[in-house]
This record gives C-alpha cells, sequence and structure tokens, in this order.
C-alpha cells in the first residue's frame, strides 16, 4: 500500500523558498535602491515612484519565482510515496526522473527524526532511515511525514527487521507473515454465529 507524505511537503518547502528569494531579490537590489536614494530619483522619475517600480519587479520577480516552485512541489508530491512491503521498504520519488530506493528490512540501522522550527509548528518530521554498508550509503531520507506516521514507520520498520532476523534464526516458521495482520490460521478460522 502506497503511502504519501503529509500535504505540508507543497506549501512549507515554499515557504523556505520565499525568504531565500526574497533575500537573494533584497541583496540584489539593495546597491539600485541605495543609489536612487542618494540620486534623488532614475532617468528623471522622483524618489517615490523610482522605489515604487524598484519594488514592484522586485516583487514580481519573487512572486514568478515562487510560483514556479509551488507548482513544481505540487507535481512532486504526487510521486513521492513510500510502500512498506514484505520484504522490503520503498521509497519512490520523481516526476521526469523517477527513483526508488529499495532497503531490505535486515540493512536498517537506525532510524531517526529531525524537524526545522517550521516542520514543528505544523507537525510534522523528516524520517532519516540509515542503513548497513559503511559510509559510502547516505541515509534514506523520507520528508514531511506526520508524527504518528513516523512513529508507526520505526516501528513497523523494527518489527519487521525483527521478524525477519527470527525467520532466518529458525525461531518462527518459514511462512511469511506481516507482523500486524492476522495469521493464517485466524483467517482461516470460520465466523462464529
Amino acid at each position: 500500500m502506497k503511502h504519501h507524505v503529509h500535504h505540508s511537503y507543497m506549501w512549507l518547502e515554499s515557504i523556505r523558498i520565499l525568504v531565500v528569494v526574497a533575500l537573494a531579490v533584497l541583496v540584489t537590489n539593495f546597491s539600485t535602491i541605495v543609489g536612487v536614494i542618494a540620486d534623488g530619483g532614475l532617468d528623471g522619475l522622483p524618489t517615490g515612484l523610482a522605489l515604487a517600480l524598484v519594488a514592484g519587479g522586485s516583487l514580481l520577480a519573487i512572486l514568478v519565482v515562487v510560483g514556479i516552485v509551488v507548482a513544481m512541489r505540487v507535481v512532486s508530491y504526487k510521486h513521492l510515496y513510500f510502500i512498506v512491503g514484505p520484504e522490503e521498504f520503498t521509497l519512490c520519488s520523481g516526476v521526469f526522473s523517477k527513483k526508488r530506493v529499495h532497503v531490505p528490512y535486515q540493512r536498517v540501522q537506525s532510524i531517526d527524526q529531525r524537524a526545522t522550527l517550521l516542520q514543528r509548528i505544523f507537525g510534522v518530521c523528516t524520517v532519516l532511515i540509515d542503513t548497513a554498508g559503511g559510509a559510502s550509503n547516505k541515509a534514506i531520507t523520507v520528508p514531511y511525514v506526520t508524527k504518528q506516521q513516523a512513529e508507526w514507520l520505526r516501528a513497523e520498520l523494527y518489527n519487521r527487521k525483527n521478524h525477519l532476523a527470527a525467520v532466518a534464526a529458525g525461531v518462527v516458521g518459514t511462512a511469511v507473515t506481516v507482523p500486524g495482520a492476522p495469521s493464517a490460521s485466524a483467517a482461516a478460522s470460520p465466523a462464529a454465529p
């Protein structure tokens, strides 16, 4: 079953981009603003009108960039999901360049949660899944999941890892069972009248 990340993926990242773009535009136009004020205008325009034109152009540039970012995030949100399968965890992402990361449960080493200030305010976090394989393997990042979903994911990955380790050790039968699902005997028993 597909599990999508929280819808805040679309707009929280857009807020961060808005701040970065606004600062970049402000820094870029700082010398123009100082020049307009020092010269008392721009090409014969009064100071107030020249400043309004610079501010309007800056605002338009910010809105165009943020609009493009929001559109990209909305489209990519539909293609960002994870699957907790019987043998492995899969993270799917990408619109033009599709990416699927498969992690067998036996390779899961640790699961961390991190949250920025904005993420904490809105009750979401980023889950980092570290895998075996040394420094060459970077953590798999599942962004913008709710705290409850992150806790469920952590517990589910560890349960499945422990179950597969028990099967490999011969402690549990070799039948493929999914932790948390009804057993085959319970499913086969007739319903009480």
